[in-house]
């Protein structure tokens, strides 16, 4: 903000926007984003009015601020204003936004088509890749898709920046809340006396109403056609729900090539920033797996 280039300084503005958001002084925030807005550099512009729309969300007027998600949208995709990560940003809130309408089909369809956006920008803003994945799971889940989320959950918590995303492992229990819920069932059927099936229609079983939910199934009460003595003595096993030898475990994570080389990315942002700390984690986690595909930045 000190430089005396006046597309600096609206940068600057636009990062101290940002700042004064994450602080609660919301009104400081959209003033410096208005500004920014109307006089910074083209390519900040539809940052700033996609920043702006936060704002809005965050006091929980959606309907304004989805007018500006909306509008920052448009922004992004223009040639003077293009920016890719705007575009990202906007139509992830869009996403939110229709999450909190309880259109979670939607959303979740919203969350799906931003893959391929996301897999490009994540290479070089490595984090974004994680924290879409935290997103994606809790939109699956709500949409009853609970092993694709469990497997989004599970990747962002396995990256190095889940400890600064506590709200990633709050997906992770709800999931497992889930997942419980929705455990293996067994229903058993003791071995009752109907009658034959010559028996006339008046002696048969009245049908009697069963309670529907989704770890019930409506059966239709009928007359078994051999005699009693052939009956077998066993109860019936029936409802079986989730066959939990296909949940995904952490090995097969951290062994997808797609995850591995988010981890390279990492690494690669992390020696660019000289972050060592970060650098080795990525390293000790890399080093003893076989990297898998193209090196797409360099040779590792």
């Amino acid at each position: 903000m000190a430089l005396s280039l006046p597309q600096f300084e609206n940068i600057g503005l636009y990062y101290k926007g940002l700042c004064l958001r994450w602080e609660g002084r919301t009104e400081e925030s959209r003033v410096l984003l208005g500004k920014v807005f109307e006089e910074g550099p083209v390519s900040y512009r539809a940052r700033a009015i996609q920043l702006l729309g936060r704002t809005y969300l965050d006091k929980g007027n959606y309907e304004f601020a989805r007018r500006l998600f909306t509008e920052a949208k448009h922004l992004s995709c223009r040639n003077e204003y293009s920016d890719p990560l705007a575009l990202l940003q906007s139509q992830w809130n869009l996403g939110i936004l229709q999450s909190v309408d309880g259109d979670h089909n939607r959303s979740a369809a919203n969350f799906e088509s931003l893959r391929s956006l996301v897999e490009v920008i994540s290479s070089r803003h490595p984090s974004v890749w994680f924290d879409y994945q935290n997103s994606l799971a809790v939109e699956l889940m709500e949409v009853g898709r609970i092993e694709e989320a469990e497997r989004a959950s599970r990747i962002a918590l396995a990256s190095p920046y889940a400890r600064l995303y506590p709200e990633w492992s709050e997906t992770a229990r709800d999931l497992e809340k889930k997942t419980r819920r929705a455990s293996s069932s067994v229903l058993s059927l003791s071995n009752c006396d109907l009658p034959h099936q010559s028996a006339s229609k008046s002696q048969r079983p009245e049908m009697r109403p069963v309670a529907a939910s989704s770890n019930i199934i409506r059966m239709q009460t009928g007359i078994r056609p051999e005699s009693s003595t052939a009956r077998s003595q066993s109860p019936a096993r029936i409802l079986a729900f989730r066959d939990r030898a296909s949940t995904i475990t952490s090995d097969d994570i951290l062994n997808d090539p797609v995850y591995l080389e988010k981890r390279y990315q990492i690494m690669v942002t992390a020696a660019e920033s000289m972050d060592f700390q970060l650098l080795d984690e990525m390293y000790a986690a890399i080093i003893r797996r076989k990297f898998s595909g193209n090196k797409p930045f360099g040779d590792q």
